[in-house]
Formats: structure tokens, C-alpha cells, sequence
């Protein structure tokens, strides 16, 4: 019998078996780690959810394919966010709009109300 037990921790299990029965890239997929917020590739797989932005460059290995195949496409078409400072734009909008009102300057108030309507409701 060997003196002290076998390193058996869970980690190392898990990826020794992975390795050995899916591939080399699920093993070092297993292993990486974003370093900004800390979660791992195979906690991302077992929850469902990333930790932060950075994830999607870290596990880009491992997120194009699954993205391949639950979209069809790893290239995005749809909506994009909105800037950072759109919120406060928005906000001043609404003021601007508030005061237009005030005054009864109706065209002015018609004009920002136009601005703050979303896109693709615009008529």
C-alpha cells in the first residue's frame, strides 16, 4: 500500500476523466479559468451563465462551437446594445420634452417625443 492516498481531488478526477473520454480540447477547456471574474468553462457548462464579458474572449474555443449550433451562425445580425451613454441622453430628452410642453411649443415637444421612440415603432 502506498504510504499516503492518491491526490483524488473532484477537480482532477473530473478533467482526467474528460480528458480521457472526450478529448484534449474539452480537458484544456476544463481547465481555463477568466481572470477577471474567476468562473471556470466547466461551471459555465454545468450553470448555463457566464460571469462577465471577458468570458466570451477566454472560452471563445469553447463558446463559437455551442453558439454554431444553437444559432446556426456565430455572427450576429440582431439588435446591437445601446452606447453607455444612452441613458442620460434619454434622460435629458425627457426634460427637454418636459419643458417644450411647458412653454407649449408643441413642434419642438413633437420633434423630441420622436427622438425617444424607439426605431422600429417610429411611423
Amino acid at each position: 500500500m502506498p504510504e499516503s492516498p492518491p491526490n483524488l481531488a473532484l477537480d482532477a478526477v473530473v478533467q482526467s476523466l474528460i480528458v480521457a473520454h472526450v478529448g484534449e480540447l474539452v480537458g484544456e477547456l476544463a481547465e481555463l479559468t477568466c481572470p477577471d471574474c474567476g468562473i471556470k468553462f466547466m461551471e459555465f457548462r454545468a450553470g448555463g451563465r457566464l460571469g462577465c464579458p471577458q468570458d466570451y474572449r477566454v472560452f471563445a474555443a469553447g463558446l463559437l462551437p455551442l453558439v454554431q449550433r444553437y444559432h446556426g451562425t456565430t455572427r450576429h445580425v440582431g439588435k446591437a446594445a445601446r452606447p453607455a451613454d444612452s441613458a442620460g441622453h434619454r434622460l435629458r430628452l425627457r426634460t427637454r420634452l418636459r419643458e417644450a410642453i411647458a412653454r407649449e411649443d408643441y413642434e419642438e415637444a413633437a420633434r423630441l417625443r420622436d427622438q425617444l421612440r424607439p426605431k422600429d415603432i417610429q411611423v
